[in-house]
């Protein structure tokens, strides 16, 4: 345990290295060591469970994303409208919020907001908004319908998978169960193998059922 908490700060001391040279360097190389630190953060913090992380582990990685996040901040700081960092620190404070860190979740929704604002052409903003939302509260599966509906239609004719995985829930929620199930046969078109998504489709399709009164 003791020397995956090491190699965690050891793997965290060089991406700082190496983003402190793409800072002087240009907007792709940052971006690229920045995409490298979230994809870490996601292994560790793409979800809400407490217990998934022991004491030190937590606090090592409440450690890396403290550093993404002041990273990304310098970073606006000297492009006040570059949506690529406000979307990127929007997500990365995101993930902060599954691990319960302070004003995570109201960073998260400025700077995604901001990203939204910047480029309100732009799906993916709307998408990591809804989903801060859905795993919120079910209070704010109303705001995530209407965000995730607004990435569909700018998306146009392009699908957004992603998307419409998240209104299943948004809609399920809600207790919009139809919705949910149509949201859910969108979705497996493009990715049939989804276990979870099937599971859920199932118990959909079961409350839909008890509700009309049809025999199982």
């Amino acid at each position: 345990m003791f020397r995956k908490t090491v190699l965690l700060v050891c793997v965290a001391s060089l991406l700082v290295t190496s983003l402190n040279l793409a800072l002087a360097e240009d907007n792709s190389a940052y971006f690229k060591a920045i995409d490298k630190r979230i994809e870490q953060i996601e292994a560790k913090a793409g979800s809400y469970d407490p217990g998934s992380l022991n004491k030190k582990q937590h606090a090592a990685m409440v450690t890396y994303i403290n550093e993404t996040v002041k990273s990304l901040g310098k970073w606006i700081s000297a492009h006040p409208t570059d949506w690529d960092a406000e979307w990127r620190l929007g997500n990365v404070w995101r993930f902060g919020h599954n691990l319960d860190m302070d004003a995570a979740w109201a960073k998260s929704e400025v700077h995604l907001k901001n990203a939204i604002k910047l480029r309100p052409k732009e799906p993916n903003p709307y998408m990591l908004l809804a989903t801060l939302y859905v795993n919120s509260s079910p209070e704010k599966c109303p705001d995530a319908e209407k965000l995730l509906k607004t990435a569909i239609e700018i998306s146009k004719p392009k699908p957004q998978p992603r998307a419409y995985r998240s209104l299943i829930f948004a809609y399920y929620y809600q207790g919009k169960f139809e919705q949910a199930k149509e949201s859910a046969d969108t979705y497996l078109k493009s990715d049939p193998n989804d276990e979870h998504v099937q599971s859920l489709k199932k118990t959909i399709q079961s409350v839909i059922d008890k509700r009309s009164g049809k025999p199982k």
